[in-house]
């Protein structure tokens, strides 16, 4: 029983270091992705004006 229980113990922090490092390593490529720290929407709506400014003639 306390074999189990030390197992679980360490499963649960490894677990738990596990999921701290993919939090930051998302959000150090959200970072990456939008330096500037501009709103999404603002960003997407930039986009689309400029694709339909592009397109139309």
């Amino acid at each position: 029983m306390e074999k189990l229980r030390s197992f679980t113990n360490c499963l649960s922090l490894s677990t738990f270091f596990l999921i701290t490092s993919i939090k930051r390593s998302m959000l150090f490529f959200l970072a990456l992705e939008n330096p500037e720290g501009k709103d999404k929407q603002q960003n997407v709506g930039e986009k689309s004006a400029f694709i339909k400014n592009d397109v139309l003639p």
